[in-house]
């Protein structure tokens, strides 16, 4: 009977014990490593280097944190920049025209420590409005045109008997975030009558521009990168004709 008592209780302290071991272990646990960032701005000139913010934490000693980008079509990643403290800011090296992304890469010798979250950075540069016109399967040729004193060299036709437009140039989907022109009526007198353009989207309220004929007027558009069209409208027998230029992240215009 004396063993009975003497046993009950050791089984009893020994049950308890481990009972409160995962509990005690789970709370001494140490905490995992993260890293994550973010650019001030995605969308930057191809002569900007951008700026982003990180933070990391719980990273062992030791370590060595890589701000990466992806590279070629095989989107490999490669180290850009080391930095140097634990959070804080810095600057990439500035990139050509194009989307890129991006992502912090924690090493502990050759050990991954942690990977953070990536993000999308576009790279906006100077386009020749000419180059969007394959888009919509029409070319544009250089041609020129005497508008008042001035030989002027335009891309684009477009024509519409005011007020009704007719488009000139239509586009799906598009990487450009502002359109810029220069247009004129192709008329060679000089006339109180205009020439019109227009730029209609499915999220932005329209924009329009007008000069007069003899003269070469000047508009800017805001894109929001959805389906676009640039109408174009007269006041006298005359085709529109326009240049210019637009601010994309690919060459051709289109995502």
């Amino acid at each position: 009977m004396r063993k009975a008592v003497v046993v009950a209780p050791l089984v009893g302290l020994l049950a308890l014990a481990f009972a409160v071991m995962p509990a005690a272990s789970a709370a001494t646990a140490r905490p995992r490593p993260s890293a994550s960032f973010s650019f001030r701005h995605d969308k930057v000139s191809t002569r900007t280097k951008p700026v982003l913010s990180y933070v990391t934490s719980n990273l062992p000693a030791g370590v060595r944190i890589y701000l990466q980008r992806q590279f070629g079509s095989a989107h490999a990643w490669k180290n850009v920049e080391q930095l140097k403290a634990r959070r804080g800011t810095a600057t990439a090296p500035a990139v050509a025209l194009g989307e890129y992304g991006y992502r912090l890469h924690v090493m502990a010798g050759h050990r991954v420590v942690v990977t953070s979250r990536s993000h999308k950075l576009y790279s906006y540069g100077t386009v020749p409005l000419s180059a969007l016109c394959p888009a919509d399967g029409i070319s544009c040729p250089a041609h020129t045109i005497q508008v008042g004193d001035t030989i002027f060299t335009y891309v684009l036709v477009g024509n519409g008997d005011y007020p009704d437009y007719n488009p000139a140039l239509e586009l799906n989907s598009t990487s450009c975030d502002s359109l810029s022109l220069q247009f004129a009526a192709a008329y060679d007198t000089n006339t109180s009558d205009s020439a019109y353009v227009e730029v209609i989207q499915s999220k932005t309220d329209p924009q329009y521009g007008s000069t007069l004929v003899g003269t070469i007027g000047s508009f800017r558009a805001s894109l929001d990168g959805g389906p676009f069209y640039l109408e174009t409208a007269e006041t006298v027998d005359a085709d529109v004709v326009m240049n210019g230029t637009a601010s994309c992240y690919t060459p051709s215009g289109t995502p």
